[in-house]
């Protein structure tokens, strides 16, 4: 018989090592902490678009209740129990509201301790940083960067010093007079259009665009600058030729620039080109889609150099005669961020994958029990490998509904979006 010796601190190693092994909880918090955001109607419901992309295991908190309904379909179309808190706490945003709820907050402090913990969150701004110091856990990316990088006039910058295309203009124009200047030095130079931006806007909500002839133009700049909680402003030549609007998204950490699926043609509406949605892939040639990826990465690269980490995209426009201009980076989880992940999540390899935003007045009066029910033949399931997801629901009691749509074929996927069109008022 051989005798067996065993060293008793080898054992208890390998057993806390197993012990450890258990990969640390990943808690979603897609708060929405900058001052011009937080008062949009409806912000709150925003912080539920993360529900229709996270796996299993994970733990989503909300400042606002959401639909049972809603999350029974989740659960049918992912196979995701609910895992969903709220927070009870006062604040202005979600990050502040977790932070003032202390039973909440004895929670994922125990669940940092016990399991370790990541904090995976929409933007980086002061509340979300004091929110990980609270729990003992890093963030990706930091506020400082967040704004710098993220802002209209950082962002022209930092593209035009590597040598990429941006629109002629001025960065931080901080006060009115100066910003009013800047439109008239650019229509001198014979610009027929420009658009002033809000250097912190969220999307194209702080942009506006105007001719030389346009009546009042300078009363549309005052009320623009009175509305901007950060007084700094970028002035460019607005392009009247442009083609399509691609976006190309990034997640940079401290040893890797991960390029994820894109680019994306942004879908824009109204008369600031706002945003409406994207599809995948871009309808441009391969050699402007190869062109594009480069410059992207060159410029994500820069970012990381300079020192930006976490999520980000950079929003472009392609002129008639395929010149590629860099118009801005949002420093943040863009709109592509949920349609893709939701694709990854349900692995299929299905080519075409659109995210699509639908808005009327008469979606308030319809319940999700309803929308089920009208789309039950064109809904996405796993086993039939494309059709329409709904999400974000929380919004419908304001008029929208956001959709993805995973299709074979872009034929298809304008398909599902016309019968969303034709049933939705």
């Amino acid at each position: 018989m051989q005798e067996h010796h065993e060293n008793p601190a080898v054992a208890v190693r390998e057993q806390v090592a197993t012990t450890q092994t258990q990969d640390p909880a990943r808690v979603y918090i897609h708060a929405m902490s900058d001052p011009d955001w937080e008062e949009i109607t409806g912000i709150e419901d925003y912080e539920g678009r993360i529900l229709a992309c996270v796996p299993q295991d994970s733990l989503v908190i909300c400042s606002t209740e959401i639909n049972r309904a809603y999350l029974d379909y989740r659960n049918r179309v992912l196979g995701i129990d609910d895992g969903v808190m709220f927070a009870r706490g006062s604040g202005k945003n979600l990050a502040q509201r977790i932070l003032n709820d202390e039973a909440l907050m004895a929670q994922l402090k125990k669940l940092a301790f016990e399991r370790g913990l990541i904090l995976d969150t929409f933007i980086v701004g002061p509340d979300e940083v004091e929110l990980a110091r609270a729990l003992g856990v890093e963030l990706l990316g930091d506020p400082e960067h967040t704004w710098h990088f993220g802002s209209k006039s950082g962002f022209r910058e930092i593209a035009r010093s590597i040598g990429l295309q941006v629109a002629p203009g001025f960065e931080w124009q901080d006060s009115l007079e100066k910003v009013i200047q800047c439109c008239r030095d650019l229509f001198a130079n014979g610009f027929a259009r420009v658009v002033v931006k809000g250097d912190r806007g969220a999307s194209s909500a702080e942009n506006i665009n105007f001719t030389e002839n346009d009546e009042a133009w300078e009363i549309r700049v005052y009320q623009l600058w009175q509305g901007l909680h950060n007084k700094s402003c970028a002035v460019e030549r607005w392009f009247e030729d442009t083609s399509i609007s691609p976006s190309i998204h990034f997640k940079i950490t401290d040893n890797d620039v991960e390029p994820l699926l894109g680019p994306w043609q942004q879908v824009l509406s109204g008369a600031n080109y706002e945003y409406a949605g994207i599809m995948h892939p871009i309808d441009a040639p391969f050699d402007i889609t190869e062109r594009l990826r480069k410059q992207g990465v060159r410029l994500a690269y820069e970012y990381q150099k300079r020192g930006y980490r976490g999520f980000l995209g950079f929003d472009t426009i392609i002129r008639e005669n395929g010149e590629i201009i860099w118009i801005e980076c949002n420093a943040r989880k863009g709109g592509p961020y949920y349609p893709m992940r939701f694709a990854e999540l349900v692995d299929l390899p299905t080519p075409v994958i659109w995210g699509r935003d639908r808005s009327s007045h008469e979606l308030r009066k319809i319940s999700f029990e309803d929308l089920v029910e009208q789309f039950q033949e064109q809904l996405f399931f796993r086993e039939k490998g494309r059709g329409i997801v709904f999400y974000n629901v929380g919004l419908m009691q304001y008029g929208k509904i956001q959709t993805i749509i995973i299709a074979s074929t872009r034929a298809e996927a304008a398909l599902y979006w016309q019968i969303v069109e034709d049933r939705l008022p």
